[in-house]
């Protein structure tokens, strides 16, 4: 049996065999991103489909049949409801249960549908048999404390990985999580580089009050009468004025600030480098041994003043490479805690979690969950897909068959169940 078999018996409408083929396929090759896509139009629990097309996103995270797929779901059927990573919820609900997934199937490729939204199948009349099982006893959560020595499991696989990586080696998706940053936390390096910006402003107003003091008194009334002393010192604040915004706006940590000195220092910077070329021409060009030794004191002048620049230059934009973490924020290692709250508090901070791909971290959250209402049948359902999705295919079908023991009608849960089963 192969895709096409699938694909085919999908066409025509025999969901139950496309399913069962496309779980074959997917038995032999997990990272096939066309079976998930098409077992995501013959599964009829909304949950299923999520996690078919999240894997379609993250083997393919382009295709844009999984995104209108995952368009169709949020659109017909709502986002699970969710709540801010570390936010503390007020007492919120549990999602409710979908009634009648979509069926986002390749629009490209299924040809004539018969209905946009698939009809889940009728419960049976009678009680279905559940599999054999002892009761299982859902294991406490671990401690908040995940980290271990210069190591933390990743939020998206759970592997165990170096705090230093960025990505994981595993699964290969970014271990960063962007921090805002502190507003009540200042910063010397940009308390310092405004200093610097006011500084060229103090030092040029001191110089004119020092001109109209008594000991130069007499030599400037012979070049500015007291009109032209006012004009002098309006145009100096004028020009003043735009330095004296900037050092305000890096000492108050503004983005607008912090872009302007940027690019105030790269126009500098190129600035200094047409200074050094020309200073290199005019090396170059003095071959003369007496025209070269005449101008030997300029050619160290100019030679000290490039010096002074490169070093104020280095200075600025180190300064603004410390202080840009505390304007714009900074990407830090993501290591999950599983908090106090209630077991609602947990599934929906799972929720939020598995929106972002991080199953492992999901998976600790409904942990806690089903840890705090173990016969919570939704909490349950989570738990063990979440299991399958970080390769944990033993606590999965243990987990699930649980859950089937306590609602053994439930179509969805045992449509689950298979899928993991065929897939350990």
């Amino acid at each position: 049996m192969t895709l096409s078999d699938a694909m085919a018996a999908a066409r025509a409408g025999r969901r139950e065999e496309a399913r069962a083929l496309l779980m074959r396929v997917l038995e032999t090759d997990e990272r096939n991103a066309q079976a998930w896509l098409w077992l995501s139009g013959v599964v009829d629990d909304p949950e299923e489909m999520r996690v078919c097309l999240d894997n379609v996103l993250h083997l393919e995270p382009s295709n844009p049949h999984a995104l209108k797929g995952i368009a169709i779901l949020d659109q017909k059927y709502g986002r699970p409801q969710a709540r801010e990573v570390g936010q503390p919820a007020d007492a919120p609900a549990a999602p409710a249960e979908a009634a009648a997934p979509a069926t986002p199937a390749p629009a490209a490729e299924v040809a004539a549908p018969a209905a946009e939204v698939a009809t889940p199948a009728a419960p049976p009349s009678e009680p279905m048999a559940a599999p054999a099982v002892a009761d299982v006893e859902v294991a406490r959560p671990a401690p908040a404390a995940p980290v271990a020595g210069d190591a933390a499991p990743c939020p998206c696989c759970g592997a165990m990985m170096p705090l230093k990586l960025r990505r994981c080696t595993q699964c290969s998706r970014p271990m960063l999580l962007h921090t805002p940053p502190n507003p009540e936390e200042g910063s010397r390096s940009l308390t310092l580089l405004a200093f610097l910006w006011v500084l060229p402003v103090i030092i040029a107003f001191v110089f004119v009050i020092f001109l109209w003091g008594p000991i130069m008194n007499s030599r400037v009334d012979l070049l500015l009468d007291g009109a032209s002393r006012i004009i002098v010192l309006i145009i100096l604040s004028v020009i003043s004025l735009p330095a004296i915004l900037i050092a305000r706006g890096l000492f108050l940590r503004r983005r607008w600030a912090f872009i302007v000195a940027v690019i105030l220092l790269g126009l500098n910077t190129l600035g200094f480098l047409q200074r050094v070329v020309e200073f290199v021409i005019m090396v170059a060009q003095s071959d003369d041994i007496q025209m070269l030794t005449s101008s030997t004191m300029i050619m160290v002048l100019m030679l000290v003043v490039l010096v002074i620049s490169f070093l104020w230059i280095s200075f600025q934009g180190f300064l603004l490479y410390r202080g840009y973490p505390k304007v714009f924020g900074s990407k830090v290692r993501f290591v999950h805690t599983v908090g106090a709250g209630t077991a609602a508090e947990h599934y929906n901070t799972g929720i939020a979690l598995k929106e972002q791909g991080m199953w492992y971290a999901a998976m600790q959250e409904w942990e806690a969950a089903a840890y705090g209402d173990a016969a919570n049948v939704q909490y349950l359902h989570a738990l063990g897909l979440a299991y399958a999705q970080v390769k944990q295919r033993a606590k999965a079908i243990s987990t699930l068959e649980h859950a089937i023991t306590l609602a053994p009608n439930d179509q969805r849960l045992r449509e689950t169940y298979q899928m993991v089963q065929t897939l350990a």
